[in-house]
């Protein structure tokens, strides 16, 4: 008996695209492949989205993250069957840490296929273990009721669940039996009106829970700051950019006398105006010194979000006779282990809520208190000012030469390892959006988490990423997918022959030039790549720039960032040097403070 021709195949899937359009989905990230051709064309087909095509699954999932970063919505991958849905994994453990969400489609083989040498067939129903959030099948296309009312649910249930009640990644397996293309058929089929109807229906609409602050826990840190003589806020990697968190806690720092030592990264620095607020994020470089952490101690430090990056803040505010409270909207963000108090909530609503609670009510923080840290805020970017912008280029004045070039608005991604670092040294306070890969701390795919900022951002703010060149060399693939964009994105790759953050490690200062040792260190550790960068970037059709001078870098940075597509400016610093630099700062640092 010969089954008719049917179109079912192709309905499922644009019935799965519309409920996700019904449930929020705005993008949709397509990796090809022929198993996900039904899901392909339907995506393609729905109006309500915007589609973008990665070839490389890894890449196409750090492109995922900087959309989430941007918006905090979930953006859809969409990949073929067997291994092509592995290559999402790192940027997904990424998106789980760093509580970003992200749904994972994967179209898959039927069940008859499984477990008996098919090609391209592996078992998917588990591929990412415990870095999503929730799994889900949708099984094969049905035209009974029962699974055509499944598809609505489960597409809503699974977007819903990428934002809560824990934000994060989910994976969503379907399965298709060939013919995969659509196929032509003279009437409508039986199923055609029930489906039809469920179309118009729409899928479930989804209320996701509101997370409010306790109302105890926003009284008793409101207690704690009234009485602390010495309050601090310190404010680690923020997840996800917001425009708006950094007024309120400003507000409720000026009211309380904290000062505010703000990390790049945090959302909180590079805001433009600070209010009536003490924000001294050069204190950081004080804080290295182990005296002057010991005559400036906080006797209560809440901390904002992620711990800080700088080990010396930790050793600062991590002590017996600190009480420490954690504001954070998810986890438990305290690697020391000593936080008297975690309050979860947003931390924009935890400012407003402690902020109302305290009111009219007199609060003990000393005047000097702030005024001894503001003091230390000086003498930093005095001793930084005087090691940055000599004749050579240097990587603490690369990364001011870029935040000097920004503009208000612009966006800036900050590499893991060095260039974060780096930016704690530079100083403006116009506002930027600074995006930062702290969920697992990676240096991989920050090429293309920028190229997912920029496809969510308008053609008037530029997109900047700050990286080494062993990042850049990990995300290669990010260049190729940057194609036909609408607005500037600069890659600015620091060449400085290597992964020099192991320079600063104990193997790499303990190293005896000319040994056997050194040799393997810089084989197995400095790894420098020896890539060149202009064919590199011209093989995907970018413009390219090397520079070696702090005036060269600045011309080529106004350039690239009034032009439209990718710039790649390769800044070349002497390897050496800044593990020097750095030393050098930190002396006049202490000089400074002993005077």
């Amino acid at each position: 008996m010969t089954t008719p021709p049917s179109d079912l195949h192709s309905a499922w899937a644009r019935w799965l695209l519309s409920a996700l359009a019904d449930s929020g989905l705005r993008d949709v990230i397509i990796s090809p492949g022929s198993r996900s051709t039904p899901l392909a064309l339907a995506a393609a087909e729905c109006p309500r989205v915007r589609c973008l095509p990665v070839v490389d699954e890894r890449v196409a999932a750090f492109v995922a993250l900087g959309q989430a970063r941007i918006t905090g919505l979930p953006s859809m991958l969409l990949c073929t069957s067997g291994t092509a849905g592995a290559h999402y994994l790192p940027a997904l453990i990424e998106a789980s840490q760093a509580f970003l969400p992200v749904l994972v489609v994967t179209a898959d083989r039927p069940w008859e296929a499984y477990d008996c040498a098919s090609p391209q067939t592996i078992d998917q129903t588990d591929l990412f273990g415990r870095a999503v959030r929730h799994r889900a099948e949708l099984g094969l296309p049905d035209a009974s009721p029962e699974a055509l009312a499944a598809v609505g649910r489960i597409a809503a249930r699974c977007l819903s669940l990428t934002r809560s009640p824990t934000p994060g990644p989910v994976h969503l397996n379907a399965r298709f039996r060939k013919p995969l293309e659509p196929v032509e058929v003279a009437a409508p089929e039986p199923w055609s009106a029930e489906l039809s109807r469920r179309v118009t229906l729409g899928a479930p609409r989804a209320f996701t829970p509101e997370c409010i602050p306790s109302s105890e826990g926003v009284a008793a840190l409101t207690d704690s700051l009234a009485h602390a003589s010495r309050p601090l806020f310190v404010c680690g990697p923020t997840l996800t950019w917001g425009s708006t968190a950094h007024e309120a806690l400003f507000a409720l720092a000026a009211a309380v006398g904290a000062p505010v030592v703000a990390e790049s990264s945090s959302g909180y620095r590079h805001v433009g105006s600070t209010g009536a607020a003490t924000v001294c994020p050069g204190v950081e470089l004080a804080a290295r010194s182990a005296s002057w952490r010991e005559r400036h101690r906080p006797d209560l430090v809440v901390s904002w979000s992620l711990p800080p990056t700088s080990p010396a803040l930790t050793a600062w505010i991590t002590h017996p006779a600190v009480e420490r409270w954690v504001v954070a909207p998810h986890g438990w963000p305290d690697p020391a282990g000593d936080a008297r108090a975690v309050l979860w909530g947003d931390p924009e609503a935890v400012a407003h809520a402690v902020r109302l609670a305290l009111g009219a009510r007199a609060v003990a923080a000393e005047p000097s208190w702030s005024r001894s840290l503001r003091s230390a805020d000086a003498q930093a970017w005095s001793a930084v000012r005087a090691e940055t912008f000599g004749e050579a280029l240097d990587e603490l004045t690369v990364a001011q030469s870029l935040l000097d070039a920004l503009p208000s608005g612009a966006c800036l991604v900050a590499g893991n390892s060095m260039p974060v670092r780096d930016l704690e040294m530079a100083s403006p306070w116009r506002s930027l959006r600074v995006l930062h890969q702290r969920g697992g701390s990676g240096i991989d795919g920050l090429i293309a988490g920028a190229l997912g900022a920029r496809t969510k951002l308008g053609a008037a703010e530029p997109v900047a990423v700050l990286l080494g060149d062993v990042s850049a060399a990990h995300d290669l693939g990010g260049l190729s997918a940057a194609q036909e964009l609408e607005g500037a994105l600069v890659v600015l790759l620091v060449q400085n022959g290597g992964g020099r953050i192991f320079a600063e490690l104990p193997l790499g200062k303990t190293s005896p030039p000319g040994s056997e040792r050194a040799a393997a260190f810089g084989r197995f550790f400095l790894t420098p790549q020896g890539i060149r960068w202009a064919e590199a970037s011209g093989a995907f059709g970018h413009r390219y720039a090397r520079v070696e001078t702090p005036s060269a870098l600045a011309a080529a940075l106004d350039e690239a960032l009034a032009t439209d597509g990718v710039t790649v400016i390769e800044a070349v610093v002497a390897p050496e040097d800044a593990g020097a630099r750095r030393q050098r700062v930190r002396a006049r640092v202490e000089r400074g403070l002993a005077e």
